[in-house]
């Protein structure tokens, strides 16, 4: 689980039925019953500042007001593990080594003893973009101009990745000047005419990422303002940028990204648009499901992982079931207690706080206070154990 940037934060077929054995019963438990953790605090580049970054104030840290604060990492990814606090700094992936119970018998015979998730059109725009047309070349926009509804998938896939691999390699030169021509177009065009939302994009992200190729890019995508409570989920091999705003985001655990844009990092563009998937659909929006009251669930159609959004209300007590696989819980915005179903006491929880909670655990959410308690927990996909 990691908190990178107001929620920002295609579809996909769901996941196949399996069959599967019923769950065991739970086994005996010996271990304590929530783990308080201390997570890892990612200081990319595009991160916001010093105390305006909710990261900086949910890490609990006293923030460098020069230094950048982009995300907080929850889980067990070697490059941002989470440690037990008053553990002696032991890593949470090292304690689920000792205690595989923790996992559940299903989670821990398909994972191993690890956490499964981290809680971290083109047609119109060849006619009304020059400039990337330009880029993109004669032969590869008529073949795109000149795709059919009723082609076969496969050869929209191959006139999209040519067409974009060509955008993503040119050379750095022509880059520059179609940026610079486009921008000076859409400045000018602005005293006359509201831009659209796509276009003040190009113009916001020229001002942060000058010449940069995926400033073009941005054309080839969807943009996507999300409200609060809602989300979106993302496939593998499907590019995304984070742009403003600050989001709770949940994904497989894994290391595999590549970047071709928006970044000062290590670029590879010939890997990335080998991959691609090259989809042409708007990203689903989900709102959530309701799943008992004050509790929203949000389940993509992936094994790994879903996320539930508690909030709380002063004076009242929400339980959380026991589910067969592991969680780990995010305090978002107020303070109260969480108490395991095996301690006599409850811990004290504020904002920022982070705890896992071992398989087949009873949690009861409950307020300190006059105002609500907002927390977020990240789990093994309910459908998994289905």
């Amino acid at each position: 689980m990691k908190d990178p940037p107001e929620p920002e934060p295609a579809a996909a077929a769901a996941s196949p039925q399996r069959d599967v054995e019923p769950s065991p019963p739970p086994p005996p438990q010996t271990q304590p019953r929530l783990l308080r953790l201390r997570c890892a605090v990612q200081h990319y580049e595009w991160g916001r500042r010093g105390p305006a970054s909710l990261v900086a104030r949910l890490a609990d840290e006293d923030p460098d007001p020069a230094r950048p604060y982009a995300e907080l990492w929850m889980g067990t990814h070697p490059s941002g593990p989470s440690t037990l606090l008053g553990g002696g700094g032991e890593l949470l992936r090292d304690w689920l080594a000792r205690n595989p119970d923790a996992l559940g018998p299903a989670v821990a015979a398909r994972w191993g003893g690890d956490l499964p998730f981290l809680f971290k059109e083109l047609k119109d725009i060849l006619k009304t973009v020059p400039e990337v047309q330009g880029l993109v070349g004669h032969e590869d926009a008529g073949k795109l101009m000149n795709t059919k509804e009723y082609d076969g998938g496969n050869q929209v896939k191959s006139n999209l990745q040519s067409a974009f691999a060509k955008l993503m390699t040119a050379n750095k030169d022509m880059v520059s000047e179609a940026v610079s021509k486009l921008t000076s177009r859409l400045n000018i065009e602005s005293k006359i005419r509201t831009l659209t939302d796509k276009e003040q994009l190009i113009l916001s992200l020229e001002k942060q990422y000058q010449q940069d190729v995926g400033v073009l890019a941005a054309l080839f995508f969807n943009y996507v303002k999300l409200s609060p409570g809602e989300a979106l989920y993302i496939g593998a091999n499907e590019p995304h940028a984070y742009l403003s705003g600050e989001c709770i985001e949940c994904m497989a655990t894994s290391d595999n990204v590549v970047r071709a844009g928006l970044t000062p990092k290590y670029i590879d563009v010939q890997t990335l648009c080998s991959m691609l998937t090259y989809k042409q659909a708007f990203p689903e929006i989900l709102r959530g499901v309701p799943v008992q009251p004050h509790v929203r669930r949000y389940t993509p159609p992936f094994d790994e992982f879903e996320v539930d959004c508690c909030l709380v209300p002063p004076g009242e007590l929400v339980v959380i079931s026991p589910v067969p696989g592991p969680s780990i819980f995010l305090v978002m915005t107020g303070e109260g207690e969480l108490q395991a179903d095996s301690q006599s006491a409850g811990e004290k929880a504020k904002e920022g706080d982070v705890f896992f909670v071992p398989a087949y655990t009873e949690v009861k959410l409950s307020t300190c206070g006059p105002e609500s308690m907002q927390l977020y927990r990240a789990g093994v996909n309910s459908r998994f154990f289905s």
